[in-house]
């Protein structure tokens, strides 16, 4: 368990440095478009297409740092109203069913993007290819799994109950 709780945290912290440099990087790319456009009345012609594909990729890749803090949209009323062990029970249900269903999006995820690089299509302004756009879905879906057995793996693990926002 001392292992898993490790493995945590270096995840936890490669995943929020990533995703902070990347917003990072996304700001200063759309403040640099905006002092080009309105200052120097010039474009940056692949800063908007890289702000889209960074934009993306931080939104699936989110979803397992969502899933870390607890803090995925949810409705509360009824599980407010359980005692602890039947909170514990009812997360991992909820987990079980974000398990089956980031499966699926990262087998669907990825026979998109096996089309897409079949296809050989490249990005229009830096021509980078399609398919580097399309493996965000897969690859976030799949750090988002991992994130999902650490979370069920340690629910089972506490013999207490749990508290239901993580």
């Amino acid at each position: 368990m001392d292992k898993l709780k490790k493995f945590g945290r270096i995840y936890n912290q490669i995943e929020e440095k990533v995703i902070s440099w990347s917003f990072l990087i996304l700001v200063a790319l759309i403040f640099l478009q905006v002092i080009y456009r309105y200052v120097l009345h010039d474009a940056i012609t692949w800063s908007e297409e890289l702000c889209r594909y960074i934009y993306v990729w931080e939104c699936w890749l989110g979803i397992s740092l969502v899933q870390h803090e607890g803090r995925h949209l949810q409705l509360t009323f009824l599980i407010e109203k359980m005692g602890p062990k039947k909170k514990k029970v009812t997360k991992i249900c909820v987990d079980l069913v974000c398990f089956v269903t980031a499966i699926m999006l990262i087998y669907y995820g990825l026979q998109m993007a096996l089309l897409t690089a079949s296809l050989g299509t490249s990005s229009p302004a830096m021509g980078i290819p399609v398919v580097v756009y399309y493996l965000c879905m897969p690859i976030g879906c799949a750090l988002y799994v991992i994130r999902i057995i650490i979370e069920i793996i340690t629910l089972i693990a506490d013999k207490k109950g749990v508290a239901w926002n993580g």
